[in-house]
């Protein structure tokens, strides 16, 4: 595949994608999301003999297409997601090109983000158990321990996320916990860098030294996993502002949050891990995936908050009703998926904040690449 020229991409191809479209060996079925740079489709990839799989397909937003630097981070974030492999992370199977318009055939995970579980459970008068979230938390470290250690060969390549948020962490009703949304990444010894001066990732989320556009490393990836896990535990935001430019300033010069135990109950032992994630500074938090991972089972260990993948697909089911229920009449995983995303287009709006379609939130917090 030689060089992408966006001045070359086709304006047919760029426009949105219809059901029924055809990109290669896979149908558009929906459009299930819509991001800042990016919209994402379910589709169906079919096979001989009656073969059918559920995909998400990613492309790039049509009038970004002719932007050669974002085409370049969409292409960057296919040369990175695809070296991984592992449970915790949404698989890349393919990169194609359709009438010169790149896009991303991706693993399918029937579920919804963890914003939108957070966001049902509020609106049923519920928060995510403790168990949940330290469950959650320990399966997100494995996925960035994997990550963080990735090497070619004897060559290590760490690739840090730069963008861990409850939007990138999808839960399937089986109760398997993904990290999505490699769009922002940064691997070591990658083609482009990121210019000086630009900061990339969700503002809520970001480290002081993503916030100041400084060198990011696996700690960087650590707090953000800090920040999600202490609004799941207290529900609540570690840092709070009602601009951008306000949040950013309480992450890169507030005395730290509140201790969790002071806010909902929970253990004191919990205080000293999760305030160790939010440290501002890089060499104070936790150095490690596997260092946080050890401290979160050692909470698990002593008090007993014993989660597994079966009680938190059961959690989903009670958020959002069971997935085969009242579509039983659908032959295939695909059609079910379909009759899901329709029954859940058209139910009453119960999330504190629902989205406008199936698998997106609200752009109150959007992934940005901001000068400082």
């Amino acid at each position: 595949m030689g060089p992408f020229d966006p001045l070359l991409a086709s304006p047919l191809a760029s426009a949105a994608m219809e059901p029924g479209a055809r990109l290669g060996r896979y149908a558009v079925l929906r459009k299930i999301a819509v991001g800042g740079m990016a919209e994402v489709y379910l589709a169906r990839q079919e096979g001989p003999e009656g073969f059918e799989k559920p995909v998400a397909l990613k492309q790039i937003l049509p009038h970004l297409a002719i932007e050669a630097g974002l085409v370049d981070m969409f292409l960057e974030e296919a040369r990175i997601a695809a070296r991984l492999s592992h449970p915790n992370v949404v698989q890349i199977f393919d990169l194609g090109i359709e009438g010169r318009t790149p896009f991303l055939a991706m693993e399918y995970v029937f579920g919804e983000p963890l914003s939108q579980l957070r966001d049902r459970l509020a609106s049923q008068g519920r928060k995510l158990p403790l168990e949940a979230a330290l469950f959650i938390a320990t399966n997100l470290c494995l996925a960035l321990h994997h990550a963080h250690t990735f090497a070619l060969g004897p060559k290590p390549q760490p690739i840090v996320h730069r963008d861990v948020s409850p939007q990138n962490v999808l839960i399937s009703f089986e109760g398997t916990v993904k990290l999505a949304d490699f769009g922002v990444a940064k691997a070591k010894g990658a083609s482009k860098t990121t210019t000086v001066g630009l900061i990339k990732g969700k503002v809520g989320y970001m480290s002081p030294e993503q916030a100041l556009g400084e060198s990011v490393d696996a700690r960087t990836d650590l707090f953000a996993l800090g920040v999600v896990l202490y609004e799941l535990v207290t529900g609540q935001a570690p840092f709070t502002g009602k601009s951008m430019s306000a949040i950013l300033d309480a992450v890169t010069n507030e005395s730290a949050p509140p201790a969790p135990s002071r806010l909902c109950g929970c253990p004191e032992d919990f205080d000293a891990v999760l305030l160790k994630a939010l440290e501002k500074r890089k060499e104070q938090r936790f150095q490690s995936a596997a260092e946080l991972l050890a401290s979160l089972e050692e909470l698990q260990r002593k008090h007993a908050l014993v989660a597994n993948s079966l009680t938190l697909g059961r959690l989903m089911e009670e958020a959002f009703g069971h997935p085969n229920v009242a579509h039983e009449e659908a032959p295939t995983i695909v059609n079910r998926v379909v009759a899901y995303l329709d029954t859940r287009a058209s139910a009453p709006r119960r999330d504190s904040k629902a989205p406008t379609e199936p698998g997106t939130d609200p752009d109150t917090d959007p992934t940005v690449l901001r000068r400082l």
